[in-house]
């Protein structure tokens, strides 16, 4: 009984074996460790020891996310490196994957999106596509929570920014028929959202971007460009604008001279769009309901 085990040519000594087995347990837990670490079956690869995607291949990324966990991998692995029209893409790309609000509020990868869509309308970078893209996002994800925007106060402040930021005149200079319908259709969504007056009030950005919108409605090349889906946008969006309490009204002016002014204004604007309209609905056009009351940009900007 002194020697123990078979090693092919000979036997080990006990001592030797237990010397062994005691070099394994010693050293058995930092290995699995090791081992946990390096060759986690389901673990992604770091991205520092992958080649970096360049912008192209960072649009595609984010166009094929298929939920909002994908999107949220994105972010976080090349967030240095997302630009403005890839942080717009991103949230325009949330939107359409349907999560409800309530199950991003609070998140910390949703949150870091928001901030970094922030960071970039600071930069003041952004251009009307990208703008009318981020309000019309904002817009789909509030209306999916029964609270609307107040759920998330974020969203809110983010859109009083990029309304802001779109009524700069340089930029409504820039504005095509796209961007001004969907921004004026976002906006008038929004304020729908509102869960009071003294909420729509505090958000003055939004209906000073349909004050503003509307003065370039005056532009007649602007008019013709208009797609019927797009007149239909901009009829709805003034309409119901106007239909909440306060409508489009401003505090700074009298009640009867703002009433007024908004009355001529919505004058001019239903004449424009149903002029505008008559040749493009021969022969009938085909709407699609859903469409009616949503937007038809995707993340690179075409319908």
């Amino acid at each position: 009984m002194g020697q123990v085990g078979s090693l092919g040519h000979g036997t080990m000594p006990r001592f030797a074996f237990q010397s062994v087995q005691l070099a394994i347990g010693t050293y058995r837990q930092p290995c699995q460790l090791l081992a946990a670490r390096h060759f986690r079956p389901n673990s992604r690869p770091s991205s520092s020891n992958q080649v970096q995607p360049d912008g192209k291949r960072l649009n595609e990324l984010i166009k094929i996310a298929k939920s909002s966990e994908d999107l949220f991998d994105v972010v976080s692995d090349h967030k240095d490196r997302l630009d403005a029209v890839h942080a717009a893409a991103c949230l325009w790309r949330l939107s359409k994957l349907g999560s409800p609000l309530d199950h991003l509020v609070g998140r910390q990868p949703f949150l870091e999106l928001l901030l970094l869509v922030d960071q970039h309308l600071t930069a003041s970078v952004l251009g009307t596509r990208g703008l009318s893209n981020i309000l019309v996002a904002i817009a789909h994800l509030a209306g999916r929570s029964g609270a609307g925007s107040s759920d998330c106060p974020q969203l809110q402040v983010l859109a009083c920014r990029c309304a802001k930021e779109f009524s700069d005149p340089k930029k409504l200079l820039r504005a095509n028929a796209h961007d001004v319908a969907n921004s004026a259709w976002a906006a008038a969504r929004l304020l729908t959202l509102c869960s009071s007056n003294a909420q729509r009030q505090q958000s003055h950005e939004l209906t000073d971007l349909l004050l503003r919108l509307g003065q370039e409605l005056e532009r007649k090349q602007l008019v013709e460009a208009f797609t019927a889906q797009g007149l239909a946008n901009v009829a709805w969006a003034y309409a119901t604008a106007a239909g909440l309490p306060g409508g489009l009204l401003r505090g700074e002016q009298t009640k009867v001279k703002a009433e007024i002014q908004q009355q001529q204004m919505l004058q001019r604007l239903f004449h424009m769009v149903a002029e505008a309209a008559i040749p493009k609905l021969q022969p009938p056009v085909e709407f699609n309901p859903q469409e009616m009351f949503g937007a038809r940009e995707t993340a690179n900007g075409k319908e």
